[in-house]
């Protein structure tokens, strides 16, 4: 293995670890959101971590360019995944953004669950990144 081979390596794993506690943080700060008082204020928030997540596979995509061809159809595979998790949280996004104002919290769970969902299934796309 070259020494240009090895740094790659070493990029794509640390990489890799930054997104993982990333993900991790975020979860955890999601579930915060509930207390918000507004609800506008957090369907923003939450979309701005879908977005920030957009970015994030923007850039997975990017580096998978670099993947063997076997792993990277696998990718592929995780990356439409997401792309049906993250719309699944973008439906829940709506329902909340069409509920009451005061009903709007009773959906925070429902959003909590897809945005898990979302982040384990980011979790197993950076796995192939080892």
């Amino acid at each position: 293995m070259t020494t240009e081979t090895k740094d790659r390596v070493t990029e794509v794993k640390e990489y890799r670890q930054r997104m993982m506690d990333k993900l991790n943080m975020d979860t955890s700060t999601v579930e915060t959101y509930v207390n918000e008082k507004d609800k506008n204020t957090y369907i923003a928030k939450l979309e701005s971590k879908v977005d920030e997540m957009k970015s994030q596979l923007d850039q997975l995509t990017d580096k998978s360019k670099d993947l063997e061809k076997d792993v990277r159809a696998e990718f592929e595979k995780e990356k439409a995944n997401l792309e049906r998790r993250r719309i699944a949280l973008k439906t829940k996004l709506d329902e909340v953004r069409n509920s009451g104002e005061e009903a709007w919290k009773d959906f925070h769970e429902g959003v909590v669950s897809a945005w898990n969902d979302l982040t384990d299934g980011f979790k197993n796309a950076l796995s192939k990144f080892r």
